[in-house]
């Protein structure tokens, strides 16, 4: 299939998702069905299967490491699923969740094929996606309040990573980017960034604001080492903009975070990592392997409720997957992590804009759950390496591979690009 039709469906399965998909649906329907097609389609499910089975001679480490993962989490959490007599509907809703967190080894093959500009494009598809997530979830809270709708689906909504993945986003651009010769395209964006922040304010997401705090505070360090004057005015637009927009909003919601941590504090992270621990030292079976995918916790998190998910990316693995698969997931992550050096150097703004959802997801929502999440990964796995820096990377890996039939001297298929 031609690229260009690949790239055209996997756009819109994005768009789709963002207009009227969920992160973390509890009763997948037609919609969840388009959206998987969608990815399919312009994914290649079948080349990403064989490369399971067919590893490249030159790949990047994640790539190493997810395969590793992905061949544990078909196996033994299965096995697990089995034995404990889990229910298969919540089996299913913790496979898919683990093929969202594997989408950059299912991305291998076409993310790397597109051009720069289609690369630049899938991260104006994702700020797209992020805002309109965040209108969708300001909407379903003023219809909650009306009693005309959920406020957890608005939840769901609001605490996708895309939404904070928008916000950083367009804050970066809008500090980084400002020149007095061309305010227009900075100023576009710092307004725009009012609605996801608005969506996080009304969702009182204290760690999504710690982020752009600290993001601003690293980005405002540039900006004053090469211009003063520059930092001066960008910090008194900052602030007018803020009263300006915001207006009596403001103090309401510094007030609700500071009341918010004042009541729950860490959300009783620790205690929930306790109680994990209780469940899977219970046997030896349970410590190495865990409960299987669909494995449930009486979580002290949500007041002591029966539930099929953690508030931290590890602690549900070791749940999950016992030890063996959380060491193989951090181990996944962390390479996953080493990216960070490169996209930095490359891209500040979109780096930061990446590292946050990526250390929250882990760490403190259940948002690493949702397909958003997958695409964070993605982009930190595939974006910003060239087809050069790909045949460099290969050759170098490959000097004292010998010559075999099918392959170029250098030890891999004529014609194959590593990311």
């Amino acid at each position: 299939m031609p690229q260009k039709v690949r790239f055209f469906f996997f756009c819109a399965a994005v768009l789709l998702y963002a207009a009227a998909g969920y992160p973390t649906p509890d009763a997948p329907g037609g919609v969840e069905i388009l959206v998987g097609s969608g990815l399919l389609v312009s994914l290649g499910f079948p080349t990403a299967a064989f490369a399971l089975l067919r590893p490249r001679t030159a790949e990047p480490l994640w790539m190493k490491t997810s395969r590793l993962l992905l061949i544990y989490g078909l196996s033994a959490p299965v096995v697990m699923a089995i034995l404990q007599g889990n229910e298969i509907s919540a089996v299913i809703r913790d496979l898919f969740p683990f093929l969202f967190l594997l989408l950059p080894y299912f991305t291998y093959g076409f993310f790397y094929r597109l051009s720069q500009q289609q690369k630049q494009s899938v991260v104006l598809l994702f700020l797209v996606a992020g805002l309109i997530f965040a209108a969708r979830g300001l909407s379903a809270m003023q219809a909650g309040r009306s009693g005309e709708g959920q406020i957890l689906d608005a939840l769901y909504l609001v605490n996708a990573p895309t939404v904070l993945f928008a916000a950083l986003l367009l804050g970066g651009y809008a500090l980084s980017a400002f020149r007095f010769s061309s305010p227009v395209g900075p100023a576009f964006a710092a307004i725009t960034m009012v609605l996801p922040v608005l969506a996080m304010a009304a969702a009182v997401q204290r760690a999504s604001f710690g982020a752009m705090a600290c993001s601003g505070i690293i980005l405002g360090i540039g900006v004053l080492r090469r211009s003063l004057l520059r930092a001066v005015c960008l910090a008194a637009a900052a602030g007018g903009l803020l009263f300006y927009v915001y207006g009596e909003a403001v103090g309401p919601v510094l007030a609700a975070l500071i009341e918010k941590n004042r009541l729950v504090g860490s959300n009783m992270r620790l205690s929930e990592l306790e109680a994990v621990w209780e469940r899977v030292v219970e046997s030896t079976p349970t410590f190495l392997f865990g409960q299987g995918w669909g494995g449930t916790l009486q979580s002290p998190a949500v007041g002591g409720l029966t539930v099929n998910y953690t508030h931290s990316l590890l602690s549900a693995a070791l749940l999950k997957t016992g030890m063996i698969g959380m060491l193989l997931t951090l181990s996944y992550l962390g390479t996953l992590l080493l990216r960070f050096p490169d996209l930095f150097r490359k891209n500040t703004i979109l780096a930061l804009a990446l590292f946050w959802p990526f250390v929250i997801d882990i760490f403190l929502y259940a948002s690493y759950k949702s397909l958003d999440f997958g695409f964070v990964l993605m982009m930190i796995a595939c974006y910003g390496l060239t087809g050069q820096e790909h045949d460099k990377k290969a050759e170098k890996n490959a000097q004292n591979i010998d010559d075999k039939p099918g392959l170029s001297a250098n030890g891999r298929s004529h014609g194959e690009i590593v990311v």
